[in-house]
This record gives structure tokens, sequence and C-alpha cells, in this order.
């Protein structure tokens, strides 16, 4: 059986002035024969620790006390502070409780039909873009072919609101397909107004004339064009976007769409810059050289001032020292010499009236 012994140490005060073992006395023989009775059921080792006491002689113990008295405050404006930091803190949780829950607006409550039919008579492609549900609720094959059905009317009597289908041109959704159909119906309502379908005063989306050149793109492109799409070149950037996509087919070899952007309707013009880009950097290849010179040289007939420099240097140097050297050798598009470059640019010096 353990002996429990007391060491002495420093007699602690509370904020009352009384000691703390004094008051501690009374209590200590019934947490002594708790211990002790606790002590003869563990097993023989190092001794059991016995819990701290509180000022008033009660033990503290794992489990809450039913009632505690309130603490002392020293100062009633520290409890005052301590009060509205705490009513700060549950008012910021239950804020941040609350922002969570997303709040419709008015517009979003409406049924999804009338929200449909609004979109659809009010042209107003901006509204999917207001917020994730509005968005959500107006993206549907359903709605994007009522869209195109009223703002591109079959009947050629009704008025065309060019501004509303050059919109919808530019948008991701408006693929093939839907140009297809609106086409189609113009011709399933037989209209007289002109023998083909034409648009009247549509702008071209700058989206068609940037990489990457994929198929689908470029049939798109094309049929645009085929129908009387326009670019603007005062009012909107899609002209100088044509012109990096230009150099961006030649550096990729992409002749279909090098013929696309050289249209006369899109406006891009072909010029010295271009020719050496496509001789120098591009490879030389010779489909879309030949055709830069051909169009260049086109354009001389029509035009007292000539955008290319026929007598270029660099073109000059490159095109006779690989024309020396092309002997047994390619030019690494299958086809045999290099001489063909020579006689392209010979050519069009004399077209122009000047000896190379």
């Amino acid at each position: 059986m353990l002996t429990p012994i007391r060491v002495r140490g420093k007699n602690r005060r509370d904020l009352s002035g009384r000691s703390l073992c004094k008051s501690a006395k009374l209590s200590s023989k019934r947490l002594t024969a708790t211990a002790l009775t606790t002590r003869e059921k563990r097993r023989p080792g190092r001794p059991l620790k016995l819990p701290p006491l509180l000022a008033g002689g009660a033990c503290i113990t794992s489990e809450p006390p039913k009632s505690l008295p309130p603490p002392l405050c020293l100062n009633s404006s520290y409890a005052s502070l301590t009060d509205s930091s705490t009513r700060t803190k549950t008012a910021s949780k239950r804020y941040r409780r609350r922002s969570r829950v997303p709040q419709l607006s008015l517009l979003e409550h409406l049924p999804l039909e009338l929200l449909q039919s609004i979109f659809v008579l009010s042209g107003n492609l901006l509204l999917p873009l207001a917020s994730p549900v509005l968005a959500q609720s107006l993206s549907s094959r359903h709605v994007y072919t009522a869209l195109c059905n009223g703002a591109f009317p079959a009947n050629t009597i009704q008025h065309d609101d060019p501004d509303l289908q050059s919109a919808i041109l530019r948008q991701p959704w408006f693929t093939l397909e839907f140009l297809e159909a609106v086409v189609e119906r113009w011709r399933l309502s037989g209209s007289t107004g002109s023998p083909e379908f034409r648009f009247q005063s549509v702008r071209l989306p700058a989206r068609l004339v940037r990489r990457p050149w994929t198929e689908e793109k470029m049939e798109m492109l094309e049929r645009l064009l085929a129908y009387n799409v326009q670019v603007d070149w005062f009012k909107t950037t899609t002209g100088e976007k044509a012109e990096q996509g230009l150099r961006d087919a030649i550096l990729e070899g992409c002749i279909k769409a090098v013929r696309l952007l050289l249209r006369e309707d899109v406006g891009v013009r072909v010029s010295t810059e271009l020719l050496k880009l496509a001789v120098l950097q591009g490879g030389c290849k010779r489909d879309i050289v030949s055709y830069l010179i051909s169009q260049g040289m086109a354009y001389d007939k029509v035009s007292r001032s000539s955008r290319v420099d026929w007598e270029d240097a660099e073109l000059w140097h490159f095109a006779l020292q690989h024309g020396e050297a092309e002997v047994g050798g390619s030019d690494g598009d299958g086809n045999s010499g290099w001489g063909w470059l020579a006689d392209l640019l010979e050519s069009a010096c004399n077209g122009h009236g000047r000896g190379s």
C-alpha cells in the first residue's frame, strides 16, 4: 500500500485573496480516499497523478461540471470587448453560410419556355452570358434553331437585320450544319427575290480567318464568301486578322487556306513580305509560291502600282543559289530542281515591264 505525500510549494492565492492550500484542505481527505481506492486497483508502477484542484476545492475532471460560477472579470470594458468580438465572429460565420447559397434573380425564376421565348424574340445574344443559370437554360439546339429562323427570314419581304445576323455568325455554335439549314429553309420557301441565296451587308466573323485550319472551318469560309459575306476593314479588325491568318497558312503549307484568304472579296493582297515569307521561311513550297506570284501579277495588271518588288535581292539570291545546285537535286516538295523559282520571278519582271 502506497502512502500519499504532499510536496510543499508556493502558496498561490486566488483573486479573492484566500490561500489555495487552505481552501483545499476540506476536499483533500475525500480525494485521498478516492485516490487510494483507485490505486489499489491499479497495477504497481508509476504513481497516479492527482487531478489539480480549483480555488474552491473542486476537482478538474474530464467531465464538464454541471454548473460553474461566472468568471470574475477585472475590467468591464474587456468583457464588453470580448462579447462584441464574439458577436462579430458569429455574424460573419452566419454571413458566410448565407453567401454560399446562390440567390436567383427574378429573370432566372421564370419558366423555361417563357425565358427561351424572351431570348428568341429579343435577339439579345448577351443574355446567356449574364449568369450560368441563363447560359444553361438557353443553350440547346431547339433555342439555336428558333433564333436562326427569326434572324434569317425565308420571306424576302421581311426586314433583315445585318447586325443580328453578323452576331449569330460569330457564335461558336453556328456551324456548317446551321448554315445549311438556313439555306435549305430559304430554298423551300420558294422565294423569288433572287435566283441564289445571298446575305445582305453581313460581316464575316474573325474566327474563320484564324488558325487552326480545319476542313470544316475552310468549307464554312468558302460557303460564306460564296453567299456574299463581306470583310469589314473599317469597323472591325477582321482584315488584319485575315492577314495574320494568311501568314500562318503560308508557314503551315495549307494551300486551300491561302487560296481562300487571297480572294478578291476578302481584300488581302500579295506583298513582297508575304512572298519572302513563303520562299525563305515557308520551305519554298512550289504550289504556294506559284499561287502567290500569279496573284501578284494579276493585281499588277489591274492596278498601276505593284505591291511586290520582283527584283528583290534576297529572292533572286535564293533562286540563283539553289538554281545552280539543282543538278540531280530536289526542292523538298517532291519537285525536281529549283529552277522554276527563277523562271517565275523572271516572267513576273518581264510582265511588269522591267528586265531581270
